[in-house]
């Protein structure tokens, strides 16, 4: 998802005891719409953030990626109700 979200999960690997080491590895693929010639993005990449993003609600509240996943689950407990702790388990 993000570099911050893959160190988090890494940190939380460890912090658990779950692994002793963690390898954290990021590839940028916005690059491949980025024209080196001209220093400048292309068409596409311009094209897939513009239309990767909900106009309604995410647009006007400046929301993150991070922040629609959570818009998310909170409308999944508003209508299924929030997980037991046997569903957490």
């Amino acid at each position: 998802a993000t570099g911050g979200y893959t160190v988090r999960m890494a940190y939380a690997e460890v912090a658990s005891g779950l692994s002793d080491l963690c390898l954290c590895l990021g590839v940028e693929k916005c690059n491949d719409c980025y024209d080196e010639k001209t220093g400048t993005t292309t068409p596409e990449v311009l094209n897939a953030i513009a239309y990767s993003a909900d106009m309604t609600y995410e647009y006007p509240m400046g929301m993150m990626a991070a922040s629609s996943y959570v818009s998310m689950v909170n409308a999944h407990f508003e209508e299924f109700g929030n997980p037991t702790e046997n569903q957490m388990a």
